[in-house]
């Protein structure tokens, strides 16, 4: 074969080689619910690991460049931001919800890599959990609290042109336990906190805290329970809606919600409907009325 045609073919095996590859790293352009997207990775002084960072921002965002949008915090995003990204697209369609840059905060895997039980809970956490942590890396929901706010948010601000006076906090499962305990914390963080189907334990009974002591924060909770979660999960919800209701005040504006049917895993998108609608009221207003 002459030289020329050896390259010419040595060129196409590795541009059919590529191919695959790019395809896959441009795919998202090709899922206009979650385009434009774009994806970080922040390695953390507090934690000492590196974290996936994925960014949906709204539709009209490139069309109003003198505008400031709200922004969805939400964990667990190796799974929920490609949902709730697409999702709060068509939520923003059907209602006055205003579309809103969604921050997927994740890990990367489902497996081994996967820190959400040790970033997500209240700390301290049980020496055998801490036991098998890499060494020097961050051991609770104070030290990624700290992550959040001092790496993602600068990371969100600097790039991209985020409303700081409305940031919601949203997490499922293990992440609602990490939302309930910043809403003790750190309520001043966020506009709004979204908890579904909390997992309590470890340390449950921190949450039982005299939160009438605590200063309005001038913040929103939504506070969410299936019908259907697990029992253990389903009675802890029960009794911490009890002991909230029994508050003389909350630091936070409150909503508690059982979803009518709800399952532990799969029923966050009617959570984060119901959740948004209740956030942005005022904007909604009476929106049964376009359908009626």
């Amino acid at each position: 074969m002459p030289f020329r045609q050896t390259i010419i073919a040595l060129l196409a095996c590795v541009t059919a080689l590529a191919t695959p590859a790019a395809a896959q790293y441009r795919a998202l352009d090709y899922l206009p619910g979650l385009a434009p997207a774009d994806h970080h990775v922040v390695t953390s002084k507090h934690t000492g690991r590196e974290h996936q960072i994925f960014i949906r921002l709204p539709e009209k965002y490139d069309e109003q460049p003198g505008k400031h949008w709200p922004v969805v915090f939400v964990l667990d995003g190796d799974i929920l931001f490609p949902m709730l990204g697409s999702y709060h697209l068509l939520l923003h369609y059907d209602l006055p919800v205003p579309d809103a840059i969604i921050v997927g905060i994740g890990y990367g895997t489902f497996g081994e890599g996967n820190y959400r039980y040790e970033d997500y809970s209240t700390p301290p956490l049980p020496d055998d959990v801490i036991a098998n942590l890499p060494e020097g890396t961050g051991h609770g929901a104070d030290t990624f609290l700290k992550f959040i706010e001092d790496e993602v948010f600068a990371h969100v601000n600097m790039g991209y042109r985020a409303d700081p006076e409305r940031r919601i906090l949203l997490g499922q499962s293990r992440g609602a336990h990490f939302v309930l305990y910043a809403a003790r914390e750190r309520p001043d963080l966020f506009w709004g906190m979204i908890a579904s189907n909390p997992s309590l334990r470890p340390n449950a009974e921190t949450f039982y805290a005299d939160y009438a002591a605590m200063p309005d924060a001038g913040t929103n909770l939504y506070f969410s329970s299936g019908e259907n979660d697990l029992a253990r999960l389903r009675g802890e919800a029960l009794d911490l809606f009890a002991h909230l209701e029994a508050q003389e005040s909350l630091p936070w504006r409150l909503k508690m919600a059982t979803l009518p049917g709800g399952t532990h895993a799969a029923s966050i998108v009617d959570v984060y409907r119901d959740a948004m609608l209740w956030l942005f009221a005022d904007e909604a207003g009476d929106w049964k009325s376009v359908y009626e």
